[in-house]
């Protein structure tokens, strides 16, 4: 069971009536949230407040409105360290947490015009990607179970050029696939326009808006630089372990707990190739199970049975009596 009470400010005021020469407006917002997680770490209840969304938002607007600035600063990474807690899968009765976004949420210019009947725009920076739907972003504070990202590429430099004719609308954009991985990290420039995207909007009616979109997005995992691939998994997997160390303090090594557990003293994995279809299925071995040491290897190959990566990791068993 997962519950939330939640309440949102939101604050705009613009600096200048709109003219030929410009206009534009400041805004900021946050939403203070208290959420309980039960069953939690240890089958226990878990309750947590803080401050989510925390954001600060300018636009400014020029030469009769064919050229626009717009910004989203988002402070999550300093009111989130921990993420957003959430109970992932409705009944799955698990911990997950969102992560804060970075820093720079949005940072975008755009020009637009019209020639005959076709208005047309071009828009570059920091931003969203035309792909999926704005929606999840101008939902409630609440959490749903449904990431907004599987709905949404968002934070990656992006070039995006659209037109519409009537209630017509197409828009392409390249952009980088990756991911960032902190709040404070930016997207990687040599990876901008290996990815694109295309979405088409029809609205024949203003109470009906008909959206299609499609993305081909290069993965971390899918980059022909393999130097790269191990990099960023080097360390995706270097943040995990930090996490997992963090948790293990925080929740383990407590006098309430009593028994055996494990902590990760190494970690290696050795990437043979991608797979970019099919499942990828897994085998583990224990090469050594002591009283204060284990060490197991996982096998994982593709369904044509090629080995794609080899994991060996070493685990310490400590006691804990009181």
């Amino acid at each position: 069971m997962i519950r939330s009470a939640a309440t949102s400010l939101v604050l705009i005021a613009t600096l200048a009536p709109q003219s030929a020469i410009g206009q534009s407006s400041i805004g900021a917002q946050g939403d203070g949230i208290l959420t309980r997680e039960s069953p939690a770490v240890s089958n226990k209840a878990l309750t947590e407040g803080y401050l989510t969304q925390p954001m600060a938002m300018g636009s400014l607007s020029t030469a009769n409105g064919h050229l626009a600035f717009e910004g989203m600063l988002d402070l999550e990474g300093l009111t989130l360290k921990r993420g957003e807690l959430d109970a992932g899968i409705s009944g799955e009765g698990y911990v997950d947490r969102r992560h804060p976004h970075t820093y720079v949420h949005e940072l975008v210019a755009t020009a637009t015009g019209a020639f005959a009947s076709t208005r047309y725009s071009l828009a570059l920076g920091k931003g969203f990607v035309p792909f999926g739907t704005d929606d999840p972003m101008t939902r409630p504070f609440a959490a749903y179970p449904v990431n907004h990202h599987l709905a949404q590429i968002l934070e990656r430099y992006v070039a995006i050029a659209a037109a519409s004719v009537g209630p017509l609308t197409l828009e392409g954009a390249v952009f980088n696939g990756d991911e960032p991985l902190s709040p404070g990290a930016p997207p990687d420039a040599s990876r901008f326009a290996d990815s694109w995207a295309v979405r088409a909007t029809a609205t024949p009616h203003s109470l009906l808006e008909v959206e299609g979109s499609f993305a081909s997005v290069t993965s971390p995992e899918l980059a022909s630089d393999q130097a790269k691939v191990k990099d960023a998994f080097d360390k995706i997997a270097a943040k995990i372990e930090a996490h997992m160390k963090r948790f293990y303090l925080l929740s383990y090594c407590t006098p309430a707990r009593k028994g055996e557990h494990e902590v990760t003293i190494e970690a290696k994995t050795n990437f043979f190739r991608p797979v970019t279809k099919g499942m990828v299925h897994g085998t583990a071995t224990p090469l050594h199970v002591g009283r204060t040491t284990i060490v197991v290897q996982s096998d994982l190959r593709d369904d044509a049975g090629k080995r794609v990566a080899l994991v060996t990791q070493t685990q310490a068993v400590l006691q804990r009596t009181a």
